[in-house]
């Protein structure tokens, strides 16, 4: 069961909703059903290793420079969980980017996500707490929230991607984390 117990705005039709994840998905869990692959990112015409290991289920997708190719089915448990979220924001989810991050020397930088269209990012984190940092693309703000296992961050907005950035940051931590992050386009 997903819980939105807090709704922050975040300027004009945009906000961030925290919450938690009560169902019988756990780290656990995922690690063994997710096949994860290495990360790999281009910058300045050089292939990088992100040090984390992701795997994209669902509908094609792209990111850093990466696209999945072909639909991928999704694992019954994790079905359960966009059924879930498609019935209380009213849209269908179609892919969900998992993260593996093995410890707190791997985090993901400040960026926007490139799709304009999908009004409601939700992700859930389970294992290893880690800070979820944004800042206004202006600069004027910021905001950071420790996301505890099995915790839920919604970036709701039309405009969210436009206006704000989201990184996970680098922090002294030793276990692993895990982010299933669902996107309805």
């Amino acid at each position: 069961m997903i819980i939105i117990d807090r709704t922050l705005p975040f300027g004009g039709p945009n906000c961030v909703q925290l919450g938690s994840y009560t169902g019988p998905v756990t780290f656990h869990t995922l690690q063994s059903m997710i096949p994860f692959e290495e990360s790999v990112t281009h910058m300045f015409g050089h292939e990088i290793r992100t040090g984390r290991l992701v795997y994209t289920m669902g509908k094609p997708y792209t990111y850093n420079g990466h696209t999945s190719t072909k639909d991928t089915p999704f694992p019954t448990p994790i079905q359960s969980i966009i059924e879930e979220l498609s019935l209380l924001f009213g849209v269908t989810f179609s892919t969900c980017v998992a993260n593996f991050y093995p410890n707190g020397t791997v985090g993901l930088g400040a960026h926007s996500d490139d799709e304009q269209q999908s009004e409601h990012i939700v992700t859930l984190s389970f294992g290893a707490h880690r800070k979820f940092a944004f800042t206004k693309k202006d600069k004027t703000e910021s905001h950071t929230f420790l996301l505890p296992n099995s915790s839920v961050l919604v970036m709701s907005g039309a405009t969210f991607q436009r206006d704000w950035k989201h990184a996970i940051p680098k922090m002294k931590c030793d276990s692993p984390r895990i982010s299933l992050t669902f996107r309805a386009y």
